[in-house]
């Protein structure tokens, strides 16, 4: 508990953040330095790298979608090991000795997610134990932030929020944070942390890279850039038909959704009845209503509470010049930026918190692991780092486990 009070104490920290998404591309690594907390909160990002996983770690995350216990198990540490390992790399590839960091923040990889919009017991699992990235690195680590979220009667997601709020609110603009993972959310960020609505839009990348799998015939492949789905044509009456008829769409926020809902099943599902001569235009319907669900999402929810002065977007989704460009269609004349190309953005935002990136690193990719280093830093100062408003909790909470 010394250790936990040293750093507490400490002025400035570094921290590193961690975070594997629905895409399962690998784990995103951020290692920054962080000052303060809450609305005082100053982050410096020192490093970001996305680590790949091996094909076969890949293949294994996906059989524990609907897998046994065992490999659920087993796979929790080794992505404990996998995550150390970046959390070592990261720190020696920018000129730190582990010993140097003094907190790490874990997301892990979400095995199941059960909001409450669906059917079942509201709760969620995510794995990548927390205690081998302790013995590893030597560090104490933050992880399992959405489990207390629900325990207080929210969906546990999204999180994100908190930091689009400390990080991005603007006095004079109200902005759209919108991320673009393998699910598609969204934080409104029209000026008072109370009056910030955020939530999963819908699919993101999931749908787009399960089809383009089956395309390809390579379990490895994704639609670079959105190339091959500007191949194909656009199939309406199946857009409307059937893609824009899914319920969760009508769903009102607090919602948040995953690939139970989203994934493999429900592309699986489309391919089969689908011309399968025609698989190109299928990849093309789904990435133009990746880009719909979204639209759909604001014209539902966000337009009626308030005018969006501005939409800026991140993650993989982000680099799909398909996807970006169906947004810029649907949401003119309202600008959608790249989150990578806002400029200066601590001179932006509305309170104190701040943050500085290296020029050219392209934040974007980086947002949801310093992210988490920051609610890593919120937790152990005692902060609360959910927003009720977002996830549907009764009050706020203070996020996380810690191992030391």
């Amino acid at each position: 508990m010394e250790k936990l009070d040293r750093i507490r104490m400490k002025n400035r920290k570094l921290v590193i953040g961690l975070m594997s998404g629905t895409s399962v591309d690998g784990v995103d690594c951020a290692l920054c330095s962080i000052n303060g907390y809450g609305a005082k909160t100053d982050v410096k990002l020192f490093a970001f790298h996305t680590f790949p996983y091996p094909q076969k770690v890949k293949n294994r995350i996906h059989s524990c979608f609907a897998g046994t216990v065992k490999d659920v198990c087993e796979l929790n540490f080794v992505l404990g090991k996998i995550f150390a390992d970046a959390c070592l790399s990261i720190a020696k590839d920018a000129g730190y000795e582990i010993s140097d960091v003094d907190l790490i923040g874990t997301h892990g990889q979400t095995i199941y997610h059960i909001p409450k919009n669906i059917k079942g017991v509201n709760s969620t699992l995510q794995i990548g134990e927390a205690a081998v990235i302790a013995e590893q690195t030597g560090c104490i680590v933050v992880s399992d932030f959405r489990q207390r979220d629900i325990a207080a009667g929210g969906t546990g997601a999204p999180l994100i929020p908190y930091i689009d709020h400390l990080l991005f609110a603007h006095p004079k603009k109200v902005r759209a944070l919108q991320n673009i993972g393998g699910i598609a959310n969204v934080t409104l960020l029209p000026g008072k942390a109370e009056e910030i609505i955020a939530f999963d839009n819908g699919p993101g990348n999931m749908v787009i890279d399960e089809i383009s799998k089956r395309i390809m015939e390579d379990p490895a492949s994704i639609d670079v850039d959105g190339k091959l789905s500007s191949l194909g044509g656009i199939d309406y009456e199946f857009l409307e038909k059937a893609l824009m008829k899914h319920p969760y769409l009508k769903i009102p926020p607090p919602k948040s959704t995953g690939r139970e809902t989203f994934g493999s099943d429900f592309a699986h599902n489309l391919i089969e009845h689908y011309d399968k001569r025609k698989l190109l235009n299928l990849l093309a319907t789904v990435n133009f209503f990746t880009a719909r669900a979204i639209h759909d999402s604001y014209v539902r929810f966000l337009f009626p509470k308030a005018k969006v002065d501005e939409i800026i977007i991140s993650g993989g989704g982000a680099h799909n010049t398909t996807l970006v460009g169906h947004l810029k269609m649907l949401f003119d004349p309202i600008p959608v930026r790249q989150l990578r190309d806002v400029e200066s953005i601590d001179a932006d935002v509305k309170s104190d918190a701040t943050l500085t990136e290296p020029r050219g690193w392209g934040f974007g990719d980086a947002k949801e692991a310093v992210a988490f280093a920051v609610l890593a830093n919120e937790t152990i100062n005692g902060e609360p780092g959910n927003v009720p408003s977002a996830t549907g909790a009764g009050h706020p909470v203070i996020l996380g486990k810690i191992t030391i």
